[in-house]
């Protein structure tokens, strides 16, 4: 099976993303769904966030585009990270403030009103 091949069936099975890894042509199949991607996510906040370099970006970045996929766990602890950060540090708050308002947004929008809430 070729790599696109690969992609593509990851995709069907419910993987939202799949990585080509470095070591070889396999992909490396990630579902952002799941308790440990979301765990490593919330490591990657922790220590970018206390960081003055490009890391905080880039962590933003990738976790960004991913929050509609993630559970509420991983969710709750990228937000009880950024929050009081926000408040710590305004200098912060070009990078964190957009990914705590899409958690809220996420929270206040679909998660809430999927589950039959206002």
């Amino acid at each position: 099976m070729d790599s696109n091949t690969a992609f593509e069936q990851a995709y069907r099975n419910g993987y939202n993303a799949a990585l080509r890894s470095r070591c070889g042509t396999d992909p490396v199949l990630v579902n952002p769904a799941t308790a440990d991607f979301g765990s490593v996510l919330v490591c990657a906040v922790r220590y970018a966030i206390g960081r003055q370099t490009y890391m905080p970006a880039l962590v933003a970045g990738f976790i960004r585009p991913l929050i509609p996929n993630l559970d509420d766990g991983a969710l709750m602890g990228i937000y009880d990270a950024v929050e009081p950060a926000l408040t710590k540090d305004p200098e912060r708050n070009a990078v964190w403030t957009p990914i705590r308002q899409a958690i809220l947004e996420e929270y206040n929008g679909h998660r809430l009103t999927s589950k039959g809430e206002s």
